[in-house]
């Protein structure tokens, strides 16, 4: 049984296993905590999707025939993936593999679908970026030399991240609330985040406040106070989520850095009503992101209420809230003022769901260093 279905014969199985005969042995018998190894099949096998059985056929010897197929790296949403040959057998050649025919598909055939950079190369099946919209989506992929391929090999789903988790359902508010602009949006959720109060709005030039965000459609309650979770920033703890790279980020900073860039103000004045003194002229990015947090712990450290270092996870510049801010600034300085027109999951998903090198996550330190 165990032979037939790895496609040998039982004088193979046994002569790649030899203790199995060895002293007298029952070849019959295999305890638990022993290994079988396995020789490379002189067969190929179909599945009948339908009904769940193998087929074990023995190939054409003058034909080159894909017996497994592997991952080279990953399979993650909005990261390359490249898939190769693992096994074939059978007689190839340099045209053979050349010739070597690949089939990616959910319900149907989507190597064709736009905007997404799939290249057959031989015996590599190389995806350039898989896409945000495969969030979720299961898919079966196969190769076969010099024909289409029809039965599956390998059934997957893309990896995911907290990150795009918050913008999945920054999607269903949007979906909720289809008369919302991207601005009314990124108010609404800074004011979900606690970040829509007198004085940050008197950094956005006296914006409005943020509406509130109800259940409603598909939006739940549940799906609310998960944004809060992951928005609304206290401790290391709170307000925190990783990103694709397994980075934790406080996602509220990053909101306030997409208004700052709505609505910039290179020397914004600060200085309270009626007050006698003469306050500095900021930049509203800065301040509300990189600028407002190294500026506090380092009130906070003078006057002796946080302990040095001035950075880190035992006070109000922890890590998490540094990479918020710098994600933010890099975001907010690349909005217009008055918004871009796009809405907020479209925002995030051009910056976090980038597989190529530039004004984005992948560049992050690069792209806020040079600005």
């Amino acid at each position: 049984m165990i032979a037939q279905a790895h496609g040998c014969t039982l004088g193979e199985l046994l002569k790649a296993n030899p203790y199995l005969t060895q002293n007298g042995r029952n070849k019959d018998n295999i305890y638990p905590g022993e290994k079988l190894r396995i020789p490379e099949s002189r067969y190929s096998k179909t599945i009948n999707r339908k009904t769940g059985t193998a087929k074990c056929t023995k190939p054409d010897a003058r034909k080159p025939d894909v017996i497994s197929i592997k991952l080279t790296d990953q399979f993650h949403l909005c990261k390359p993936a490249t898939f190769e040959i693992e096994i074939c057998h059978g007689t190839k050649n340099i045209s053979d593999k050349e010739d070597v025919q690949w089939l990616l598909r959910e319900k149907t055939d989507i190597s064709d679908e736009n905007n997404i950079e799939i290249k057959e190369s031989g015996e590599k099946f190389i995806i350039g970026c898989v896409p945000f919209s495969w969030k979720n989506k299961n898919f079966e992929l196969a190769a076969k030399f010099n024909k289409k391929p029809a039965e599956l090999m390998e059934n997957l789903s893309p990896g995911s991240a907290e990150v795009f988790d918050w913008i999945e359902i920054i999607i269903k508010a949007e979906n909720a609330y289809p008369k919302w602009s991207g601005v009314e949006m990124t108010n609404a959720m800074r004011r979900l985040a606690g970040y829509d109060g007198s004085n940050f709005r008197k950094m956005y030039n006296n914006s409005p406040k943020g509406k509130e965000i109800k259940p409603t459609g598909k939006l739940t309650m549940q799906d609310i106070d998960q944004l809060k979770k992951w928005t609304k920033h206290k401790n290391v703890n709170s307000g925190v989520l990783q990103d694709n790279d397994n980075r934790k980020l406080a996602a509220g900073h990053v909101l306030t850095g997409i208004s700052a860039g709505v609505y910039r103000n290179k020397s914004i004045d600060m200085t309270p009503p009626y007050s006698l003194a003469a306050g500095e002229l900021m930049d509203n990015l800065y301040a509300v992101t990189i600028g407002g947090d190294l500026g506090q712990v380092a009130i906070l450290v003078n006057e002796e209420k946080q302990k040095k270092p001035y950075l880190g996870p035992h006070g109000d510049a922890d890590y998490a809230e540094l990479i918020g801010d710098i994600d933010g600034f890099n975001i907010g300085f690349q909005e217009p003022r008055g918004g871009s027109g796009r809405k907020l999951s479209q925002i995030l998903l051009s910056y976090y769901c980038a597989c190529s090198c530039g004004e984005n996550v992948n560049n992050r330190f690069g792209f806020f260093k040079k600005n």
